[in-house]
């Protein structure tokens, strides 16, 4: 009988302090959630550049091993394509991206959009030369 009172006596104790914890616990839980809501999530904040959501929805739709190392290979080379193509084509290849559901059509707003702006800048370039 005294094993049981004391048996019975134990359990209180530890559900008692579990309770504790689950609380502790929960409480953590809402403040680093509330932290992630406010703040945003860790991955996303870190994408904050219109190149950077390029790149990432490029890597998404064509399984690419992520790394902030190649993040931020692609978002210089994306500066560099914007540099030479002009913003409205990049801005047509970024839109065409954002809407893109696979990776083959992703690829294609890319030659498409950025492709197809420095190749008209270059024909530009060349008018302007033989005109002079």
């Amino acid at each position: 009988m005294r094993e049981r009172i004391y048996t019975a006596a134990f359990v209180a104790i530890v559900l008692c302090r579990m309770k504790k914890v689950v609380g502790v616990v929960l409480v953590g839980a809402l403040v680093v959630g509330g932290i992630v809501v406010v703040k945003g999530a860790p991955s996303i904040s870190l994408v904050v550049s219109e190149e950077g959501k390029t790149c990432a929805r490029l890597g998404e739709l064509c399984d690419a091993q992520k790394s902030s190392e190649k993040l931020d290979q692609c978002v210089d080379e994306m500066k560099k394509m914007r540099q030479m193509a002009g913003d409205p084509a990049f801005e047509r290849s970024r839109k065409c991206v954002e809407e893109s559901t696979t990776c083959g059509a992703a690829t294609g707003c890319m030659a498409g959009g950025v492709g197809m702006g420095a190749v008209g800048e270059m024909l530009k370039g060349f008018g302007s030369a033989l005109s002079k």
